[in-house]
């Protein structure tokens, strides 16, 4: 039985090179950075590995781009924010709603919520200011954890606090409630802190 090896590493020079594109493009969409994401789709591109291959790092840029986007956008508002006249219900309502959309904006695109807590601060303070201009009474909602006994019985937790704001009650979170602040359980001193603003 002959090998034909001319043949064996004409295959090789065409799929090694293909082989080391999709490794680069797995370790780039774990890392979804776009410089890497990009050298990625370069590379698969110049293996000769087809769209249905690289398309979705393509996606991934896009998407990367329209996040980073938003986040200017949510950073623009909170600086806008800062301006606001917060002697004016209107003033403030104003910049609240701007920043709340930017927020939703956002967090909808994938944008994670630890790069939105700063933004989330300030909605809160704006939110409450405007109960403040109101006269308004605020509520807040401080949930406790499972104590022993509970969590021997096999309970779980049906709660599950969406934003600094929101809190979703049921198995499947089928009921949303909304306060001036929900802590989850919070300590004293994080509760007190929000309270005397």
């Amino acid at each position: 039985a002959g090998l034909d090896v001319s043949a064996a590493e004409a295959v090789l020079k065409e799929e090694e090179p293909k082989a080391k594109a999709r490794e680069q493009m797995e370790e780039a969409l774990k890392s979804m950075d776009v410089g890497k994401l990009q050298a990625a789709v370069d590379t698969a591109k110049a293996a000769g590995l087809g769209k249905d291959e690289w398309g979705e790092l393509e996606d991934a840029i896009k998407q990367k781009a329209e996040q980073e986007r938003l986040i200017k956008e949510v950073n623009a508002s909170l600086e806008e924010s800062m301006g606001c006249n917060m002697k004016d219900e209107d003033s403030v309502r104003d910049a609240r709603d701007k920043l709340k959309t930017a927020i939703s904006s956002a967090i909808a695109m994938g944008v994670s919520e630890s790069d939105l807590m700063d933004a989330e601060i300030r909605r809160k303070k704006l939110h409450n200011t405007i109960e403040d201009l109101k006269g308004a009474i605020r509520v807040f909602c401080r949930i406790r954890p499972l104590n022993k006994r509970e969590e021997g019985l096999g309970d779980s937790m049906i709660t599950k606090q969406t934003d600094p704001m929101t809190l979703k009650v049921g198995a499947n979170g089928e009921h949303t409630f909304n306060f001036d602040a929900v802590f989850t359980p919070g300590t004293q001193d994080e509760i007190f802190e929000d309270c005397k603003d």
